[in-house]
């Protein structure tokens, strides 16, 4: 018996896309119920099925492969350009190839989550089944993302706090398990993808059964299952950083996850942008690939999610007013509250004005739904955005994006964040320009050497070829700022005397209002280039008050990152070295040298000249924010304009990243500036004990042997005391 091709194809023609490239993606020697319906003898081109029923629901595969003829010709007793019959052939086929589950019938992305992802106590504050329902403005995002959308990029330019991230694992999930193929995730580094892939990706797999018996376990011997690759049956899902050239630009993938794209490099490794580097991996799929980006916001002009979102419909969620029935978009704008009581907050209705409590909110989002704002020329193309307003009840409540406006309203870098993470929305940056000649009039007299507001001090240390300079910066819990001192440490840096000084400097008491005395907490030391060792030999033992640091820039990245360990010579002691995202640093720096009203982020100069000179506030605001071309898009760069010098300004950055690194309980600092002072002659003995037990018991000892006070008292007041 033959077979009418043009009949059996139109049975079949009008299936879904979903399992279009299934069989040829898992190998042919993977899948089962294949068979042939016919061979063109002169061309060899296979037409295959995947039978799941006698009705065929499975779509006709068409595909040009020597390699599948030549894999079931043993099987196939018949001449190549002859019809096969494809019932008798089918049993035949079966019990030769590797048995396994029925495929499952066409699912979207968020009905596979509801059905087969569980959620751990690791990731959510909600473990258990994943419900779409609580999160129901993810449901289109997740469908759009599955194989029977036509969309092949969807765009997410959105806030904290409302499930982005989970949408993306859903979507891996969805494809490891019920669509396999070769995929791709990509954070801006890879350190935060080593941490995502063993805090989430890690968790994904092991609480959901559906997924853990297709992926490896990683205890095992099999390279198959590690950090930054999963492979499974049909496909295999590889990780990566941006900033890592070599995992952009290996083998084809057909699912694209870029996570956080705001945050990647402009350039990696000089090779070019690394969204078009990673998105150029999917051309092999092309009317099948689905590419995901999402993304936190950051600077207006210079966000690369804004920019993609911008290219497409602009979908906003519309949620219903309990009153009136109007649906519109859930804005800042629109929350209102009592004036310094957050707990009143609510939601007008822009169309009735009624006054909408967030006890409604939950039942609006579930009768919500996506409205594009605009026409979008690319049809292959939807674009999201999302706020943290919409955020469920019990995860962010209203109330609580309000306190954090009015703790941040007056902070420039605070309100920023805010703006970023909470509107999901680009910070449009002041100007930049500070005038250093301003700065330098409007210094100020301290009556002491430590003002009454600061609590805590940093340093900021930078390494030249001839000298060290460093200045100590005090602190209030918010962020306002204090210059103490400002020092020039001249010397070969490869030589022990300059670094004697610094120590010296770094354990002096400055005297604080109070009368207390203070020390500088933390201080942060560049490696300075060529004196890579001398720094990290300084601080191996200074580990909690000296820290070894190196700038790295490039817009979006956090102030300080956490430490890699660094090994010295031969010792054993390792020495952690703390990344700078000293762009970052410079754009808060500059938000605060602009405020001219005393509070949070404001700094303070004293009037005493040297070392507070105008050479030194022209070092300060020695660097312009510019912009430069980066492969066809604007990026922000600091420039240091040709003769300037930026020491002072080096050296502030540091002492910012120390109080980061330091984290100061402040109500501690409080409540000890609080108690009443020691007197001169209290100080003095507790100096000459600190001496005297350097003496007795020698620094170098690991444990020094305790010593009666009684003991000690007639040590002092003996000769070797008096110094005698």
């Amino acid at each position: 018996m033959t077979i009418d091709i043009d009949k059996e194809y139109q049975k079949i023609k009008a299936a879904n896309e979903l399992l279009k490239s299934k069989i040829f993606e898992q190998k042919f020697n993977n899948a089962r119920n294949v068979v042939i319906l016919y061979e063109d003898g002169t061309d060899t081109t296979l037409q295959v099925i995947d039978i799941m029923d006698e009705n065929y629901q499975i779509p006709l595969l068409k595909t040009s492969s020597i390699c599948l003829r030549e894999n079931i010709q043993n099987l196939v007793k018949k001449n190549h350009d002859e019809l096969v019959d494809l019932k008798s052939l089918n049993s035949t086929i079966i019990n030769h190839y590797e048995k396994g589950s029925i495929p499952d019938p066409l699912m979207t992305v968020s009905e596979w989550a509801d059905k087969y992802r569980r959620l751990t106590t690791k990731t959510s504050s909600i473990p258990g089944r994943w419900k779409t329902s609580n999160t129901p403005y993810l449901k289109k995002i997740m469908d759009c993302l599955s194989v029977s959308s036509p969309f092949e990029q969807i765009i997410f330019m959105k806030a904290s706090q409302i499930g982005a991230t989970e949408a993306g694992n859903n979507f891996m999930g969805y494809a490891i398990h019920h669509v396999p193929g070769p995929m791709l995730y990509v954070l801006p580094t890879i350190e935060s993808v080593k941490r995502a892939s063993k805090n989430r990706i890690a968790s994904m797999i092991e609480e959901s059964p559906v997924l853990s018996s297709r992926v490896a376990q990683p205890r095992s011997r099999d390279s198959s299952n590690t950090v930054l690759m999963k492979e499974f049956p049909g496909g295999s899902l590889s990780m990566t950083g941006a900033n890592s050239s070599t995992g952009l630009r290996e083998i084809p993938v057909r699912y694209l996850f870029l996570d956080e794209v705001d945050a990647y490099p402009y350039d990696v490794s000089t090779e070019g942008d690394p969204i078009s580097l990673a998105i150029k991996r999917t051309q092999t799929f092309l009317g099948k690939r689905k590419i995901f980006i999402i993304s936190t916001p950051t600077l207006k002009g210079f966000s690369r999610i804004e920019k993609a979102f911008k290219e497409t419909d602009q979908q906003y969620y519309h949620v219903p007013c309990p009153d009136c029935g109007e649906k519109q978009p859930i804005v800042w704008s629109q929350i209102k509250w009592d004036k310094d009581n957050p707990e009143t907050t609510h939601f007008v209705c822009k169309h009735c004005g009624s006054m909408i409590p967030e006890s409604e909110k939950d039942g609006m989002l579930e009768k919500g739904e996506w409205i594009a704002s605009c026409k979008s020329t690319n049809s292959k193309t939807i674009g999201f955005h999302l706020n943290a307003l919409y955020s469920p009840t019990r995860w962010f409540p209203w109330k609580d994006v309000v306190k954090e406006y009015i703790a941040a309203k007056d902070d420039p870098a605070m309100i920023k964040t805010f703006v970023n993470t909470n509107l999901g929305e680009t910070y449009d940056e002041p100007s930049t320009q500070v005038d250093g000649n301003l700065l330098y009039y409007r210094r100020e007299s301290y009556d002491v050497e430590v003002p009454n507001d600061v609590l805590v001090i940093t340093a900021g240390v930078d390494v030249q070829g001839d000298r060290l300079e460093a200045e100590a910066v005090g602190w209030n819990e918010h962020k306002e700022s204090w210059s103490i001192d400002y020092r020039i440490f001249w010397g070969d840096p490869d030589q022990p005397e300059v670094w004697e000084a610094l120590d010296e400097w770094l354990l002096r008491e400055w005297k604080h209002a109070t009368n207390h005395r203070l020390q500088i907490q933390v201080a942060c030391i560049d490696l300075g280039g060529h004196h890579t060792q001398q720094v990290y030999s300084f601080c191996k033992f200074r580990r909690r008050r000296a820290l070894a640091i190196k700038g790295v820039a490039g817009m979006g990245r956090v102030i300080v990152s956490s430490p890699s360990k660094k090994r010295t010579g031969n010792e054993q002691r390792p020495v952690p070295l703390y990344t700078v995202g000293v762009d970052t640093a410079k754009e808060v720096l500059y938000s605060r040298l602009l405020k001219t009203e005393y509070g949070s982020g404001y700094c303070h100069f004293p009037n005493s000249e040297p070392p507070y000179s105008e050479q030194y506030f022209q070092q300060l605001t020695a660097e312009k924010l510019i912009t430069k071309s980066a492969h066809g898009a604007p990026r922000p760069v600091w420039e240091l304009p040709s003769g300037r010098r930026n020491e002072a300004l080096d050296c502030r950055v540091y002492a910012m990243a120390a109080l980061e690194l330091l984290r100061p309980d402040y109500n501690h600092w409080k409540e000890f500036l609080a108690t009443e002072a020691m007197d001169d002659s209290q100080r003095e003995y507790f100096a000459r004990k600190e001496k005297v037990m350097a003496r007795l018991l020698g620094t170098s000892r690991k444990k020094p042997r305790k010593v009666s006070s009684s003991w000690m008292k007639d040590v002092l007041d003996g000769p070797i005391g008096r110094g005698e």
